[in-house]
């Protein structure tokens, strides 16, 4: 038995129309017709009536339904599991530190659990190196935060976030005064991030003088824990961080514009790979 005649079947079944069903399935009337006649020789009996309202099961095709739409259903896990198969052995991955822990760990760990032999391939970086490297190819998906909106990737889906601010323990919402006598300290010049702490900065009188740039996360949180500085990071890596009892962790006291923005996972272009990874997310 085919199953192409039993998507025929089951299409009329939903449809109760054989135009409707050809339409549907993009045949010719007469050939959905014809098919079904073949299918009701294989099985020796009739599956529908006919009336002025449509078409409807007999008792016999009623019993084929459920058996239908099963072996639809498994032939259907069956292709999904073969395009799985076919995937390419590995991914690049753009990702700025900052949103490695939150937003991704889980879904690579699910991934490579789904898909084994497969590999990730991470690369860390700022927003805009990470739009240069979907543009030249090096990664097949990027996160991107900020501001960068680049309209010449498939966007696969964005997770709102919003700013805190990070201070030593002894420092309250009501003391932020006291942050002009420390350090503002950035992850590196271009991060987006950074616009933010110099805006802090300014507020509160501590200046550009006062500025020291690092180059992880770890190293500035640890300055923050002995009172040496502040910064400024996404409240769903400090939702998360092992450091993150350690330190205060405040709302954004600048502007809105800075305290709200969205992490946006994007890819070239619309494929079967990122359609596999679209499940995880």
């Amino acid at each position: 038995m085919e199953l192409a005649l039993l998507r025929i079947f089951k299409t009329i079944t939903e449809e109760q129309s054989l135009s409707a069903a050809a339409d549907r399935l993009n045949y010719a009337q007469s050939n959905i017709s014809a098919r079904l006649k073949v299918l009701e020789i294989e099985l020796d009996c009739s599956l529908f009536t006919r009336s002025k309202r449509g078409m409807f099961l007999t008792e016999s095709g009623e019993k084929l339904l459920p058996h239908a739409v099963e072996m639809l259903e498994r032939e259907a896990e069956i292709r999904s599991e073969m395009k799985r198969e076919n995937l390419p052995g590995h991914v690049n991955l753009g990702v700025p530190d900052t949103f490695l822990r939150t937003y991704l760990a889980q879904v690579l760990d699910q991934w490579i659990k789904a898909h084994k032999g497969a590999k990730v391939r991470v690369k860390t970086g700022y927003s805009h190196e990470i739009v240069d490297d979907l543009t030249s190819r090096v990664i097949d998906i990027g996160v991107i935060t900020g501001r960068e909106r680049p309209k010449q990737f498939h966007l696969i889906k964005a997770f709102p976030d919003e700013l805190c601010l990070v201070t030593p323990k002894n420092i309250g919402q009501k003391d932020l005064k006291k942050l002009g006598v420390l350090q503002a300290m950035r992850l590196g010049d271009a991060c987006f991030f950074g616009q933010a702490v110099m805006e802090i900065s300014t507020k509160y009188g501590s200046g550009l003088q006062a500025q020291a740039n690092l180059f992880s996360i770890e190293s500035i949180l640890q300055c923050i824990q002995v009172g040496l500085g502040y910064s400024v990071f996404p409240r769903s890596l400090m939702e998360k961080h092992p450091m993150a009892s350690q330190v205060a962790v405040h709302d954004y006291p600048g502007r809105k514009k800075f305290s709200y923005f969205k992490v946006c996972l994007h890819s070239r272009a619309d494929s079967q790979l990122v359609r596999e990874l679209s499940k995880y997310l």
